[in-house]
């Protein structure tokens, strides 16, 4: 009698288990269901990862802050001010002004590289190599 009492689950307790389990199986059943493996087929990755791909894209340079204040200073961006170890850069337009952060480092990260050509509205190309 005692060892039943404790097998025995009160029906709130079974029905939070009950959804627990249903969740359970959701998420893995994303990731068990073979129709995402096709996205990654062989003709995909053949095509995305081959050498003419790649060297299609260019290339960006490693670059120091003061590469890329001369290149900024190539298509018109002025040196505004510098504190620390980052200089700002601006260019005037007839409208308004753009103003690019450059930091002073020895070697700028790509994502940093990324986001002042972005900002500066320069042609990456004048970045690459």
């Amino acid at each position: 009698m005692f060892r039943s009492a404790l097998n025995s689950i009160s029906p709130a307790r079974e029905i939070r288990f009950k959804k627990r389990a249903i969740i359970f199986k959701k998420r893995w059943s994303y990731f068990l269901k073979p129709l995402h493996l096709k996205k990654f087929s062989s003709a995909f990755t053949k095509r995305f990862t081959s050498l003419n791909w790649k060297l299609q894209l260019g290339k960006l340079r490693i670059l120091s802050g003061q590469e890329v204040c001369a290149i900024l200073a190539r298509h018109g961006f002025v040196e505004a001010r510098q504190r620390g170890s980052h200089i700002a850069m601006q260019k005037r337009l007839a409208d308004s002004t753009i103003t690019v952060p450059v930091p002073n480092h020895t070697e700028i990260r790509i994502g940093t590289l990324q986001s002042i050509i972005r900002q500066s509205g320069i042609p990456k190309s004048a970045f690459e190599a």
